[in-house]
């Protein structure tokens, strides 16, 4: 009987619990080890292992039967009665052999060599990795295509050892990682699980950061509308590190599905970009208008045509087109190395091929011409047509750039569409506003006209008045433009005093301004005592006269300068 010492008994715990596998099954597989080892070194022996934790006990013997003596004896499984008693006998066992019985002798590991000691290492450790890796099988078979946020392990010329959680770990290869971009260890970053392998050895959590269910995960996490159903992802398709294209749908009627991932300025997908090494994202509306849909895809290259070769009877059959472009374009839809057709290929699950405006025509093919619009046209319609009743803030909030906004605007107001004011007041800009205010000032103008004709019979001396007070705006203007000085001076004690020519200086603001004054009194003098009020008008020039003299005077002008 062999006592196991208390150093490995805690070992077999500490594995049990690290690896989350019952400490049965870990007994189970130490016994395995033990004896495909043993059975490597010495093949011809038979073990008997039995391990109790709780007791602390962990007895390996040999196994033998007893049988008569022959000349063909086998020493390495069989032994003779006298041998076997000699054995009780030696041991203090109080057993007598006999023929049939099966004699278990204690097994003295430190006979043992090096070979069986490390053969018995190595089976033990694979084995619990095969039984660990069961475990981690049946806990994560079920989240195939899900996101997790994990720390790099460690990297090398292999791949990436990221570690999950506990002593769960994940892998990923190098053609799982987005080109050029370098992951650092004690770092966390977002992965896909990929695969989730029941396999012998190595990893089990194959993980991925070029897939497109990455992508597809950080905008479902990111966007509400999309967690709410408002909004649906139908299709995304990616050539990592360069750039990703995600065809979109609204289900609510009113909301822009492209301006409602990308946000204001792109405030809602730059975060996610910035998640995946700075990978563009590009946005389409899905539809099952085939030419509008091959149109968006194709966005920002603009097309200038189609032709549909094979048309898709079911969702395995590809679609077959040809692109026509102008030339100028065909760099832009073609892409780096041809990324974005590729990109474009996938989206529309069809086969593509692109020929130019010039070869069209010279390979007499027929197909279907479109119109020709920018990126930014062909933005603006899709959001007019989702939005022709929506908040206009919320419309001008979609549309990312200053030029957009007044697009949006101008546009809006030439097509009568319905805007609202942040208090949600409706206004509608229609042609009935001009010719409103145009009423508006016709009705003021008459009532001007009305209250001059009240006072027909003093008109001759207002119209002296006026002359006299018009023959004097010059002077006028030279007192308003001191009464402006007076004031710079008070309030600027290292102003200088003006110069001659400053009395001339705004003749034009301050004429404007008089001609106003001129209209008041007018007005004023309407219906009132005319004789009464001329008077007064004399009386004020000629004291207005005398305070201008005065100030020239103070400031030092003199006619003779």
């Amino acid at each position: 009987m062999f006592v196991m010492n208390e150093k490995i008994l805690q070992y077999v715990k500490m594995i049990s619990d690290e690896k989350k596998i019952p400490q049965d099954t870990v007994m189970d597989a130490l016994k395995g080890a033990i004896i495909k080892a043993y059975e490597k070194v010495y093949p011809e022996e038979v073990l008997s292992i039995d391990i109790d934790i709780d007791k602390n006990i962990f007895s390996v013997n040999k196994v033998f039967n007893i049988v008569e003596k022959s000349d063909d004896l086998n020493d390495y499984v069989e032994m003779t009665v006298e041998d076997a008693n000699d054995y009780y006998k030696k041991n203090k066992i109080d057993k007598k052999a006999k023929i049939g019985d099966v004699l278990l002798q204690e097994l003295d590991f430190s006979t043992l060599s090096k070979k069986a000691v490390d053969q018995i290492i190595q089976i033990f450790k694979q084995t619990i990795t095969i039984k660990g890796n069961i475990e981690i099988f049946n806990k994560w078979k079920d989240h195939i295509g899900e996101n997790i946020y994990a720390e790099i392990e460690k990297n090398d010329k292999h791949g990436i050892y990221v570690h999950i959680e506990n002593e769960e770990y994940g892998y990923m290869s190098l053609k799982d990682a987005i080109p050029n971009e370098k992951l650092l260890p004690g770092h966390k970053y977002y992965f896909n699980i990929k695969s989730v392998k029941q396999q012998s050895s190595g990893w089990p959590i194959i993980l991925s950061r070029t897939n497109e269910g990455l992508i597809k995960n950080l905008l479902k996490n990111n966007i509400p509308e999309i967690q709410e159903g408002i909004v649906d992802i139908v299709d995304v398709a990616r050539v990592p590190g360069f750039k990703t294209k995600i065809a979109v749908i609204s289900h609510q009627p009113g909301v822009d599905p492209c301006g409602t991932i990308i946000g204001p300025h792109g405030t809602r997908i730059f975060p996610i970009t910035k998640l995946i090494n700075r990978e563009k994202i590009e946005v389409v509306e899905h539809s099952d208008d085939i030419q509008k849909y091959i149109i968006d895809v194709c966005s920002p290259a603009a097309i200038s045509g189609y032709k549909i070769l094979k048309k898709r009877e079911n969702d395995n059959d590809l679609l077959r087109l040809i692109l026509i472009i102008d030339a100028s374009q065909l760099p832009l839809l073609l892409g780096k190395k041809g990324s974005n057709i590729r990109i474009i290929s996938k989206l529309l699950k069809a086969d593509i091929d692109v020929m130019t405006i010039e070869d069209a025509r010279h390979d007499n093919i027929e197909y279907t011409s479109v119109e020709v619009k920018s990126s930014r046209q062909r933005t603006f319609d899709r959001i007019l047509s989702n939005n022709k009743s929506k908040n206009v803030s919320d419309l001008i909030a979609q549309f990312d750039s200053s030029s957009g906004y007044k697009k949006v605007m101008d546009d809006l107001k030439s097509n009568n569409i319905l805007i609202k004011t942040k208090k949600e007041k409706p206004i509608e800009l229609k042609a009935e506003n001009k010719n409103k205010n145009e009423t508006v000032s016709d009705e003021s103008s008459k009532n001007n006209e009305d209250a001059l004709k009240k006072s027909s019979s003093h008109q001759q001396s207002i119209s002296d008045i006026v002359g006299n007070l018009r023959v004097d705006n010059n002077e006028n203007i030279n007192k308003l433009d001191l009464e402006l000085e007076q004031n710079v001076v008070g309030n600027n004690k290292y102003h200088k005093k003006p110069k001659k020519s400053f009395k001339n200086k705004k003749h034009n603001d301050n004429f404007s301004q008089e001609k106003s004054k001129e209209d008041s009194i007018l007005n004023e003098i309407s219906g009132s005592n005319a004789e009464e009020m001329i008077k007064d008008l004399v009386k004020e020039n000629e004291s207005r006269q005398d305070e201008e003299q005065e100030s020239d005077d103070d400031y030092g002008y003199n006619d003779n300068m």
